[in-house]
């Protein structure tokens, strides 16, 4: 039964995204105002161009506090190598992954293109609803 449910089912959607050009503190409001643990980068054609964590964001902004340096900007500290997830992924087959992989929110591309992202929590609570529902 839970190998039937999609990623689309559970994800989020819309662009939850930054770009390369942003600061890191337009990056922690957006993380905390979208309770986002990270969230990926894009470009000017909605392409899928990294990711940035709020681990990126407490390394940078306690060094640029320490410092007293300038808020450094997203493409210098994302991650450009991404793991994705299309929209017709499988919710069993992602909470395997995610039980072996680190991302805790995946970029749902679709045609190349972000349409959402999917969280650790998204998919605990589709397991959870699946799980409690069947019995």
């Amino acid at each position: 039964m839970l190998k039937n449910i999609r990623v689309a089912d559970y994800m989020q959607k819309g662009e939850l995204a930054v770009t390369p050009e942003m600061d890191t503190g337009h990056v922690v409001d957006f993380l905390i105002a979208h309770q986002l643990t990270g969230c990926p980068v894009v470009d000017i054609n909605h392409q899928l161009v990294g990711f940035i964590s709020e681990h990126d964001c407490i390394r940078s902004l306690t060094s640029s506090s320490y410092y007293g340096d300038d808020s450094e900007p997203v493409s210098s500290l994302m991650s450009s190598e991404v793991l994705s997830v299309s929209p017709d992924d499988s919710i069993f087959e992602l909470a395997q992954r995610m039980q072996q992989q680190k991302p805790k929110t995946y970029p749902v591309v679709e045609a190349g293109q972000l349409v959402g992202v999917i969280t650790r929590h998204d998919v605990l609570k589709a397991i959870a609803q699946t799980v409690f529902k069947a019995k």
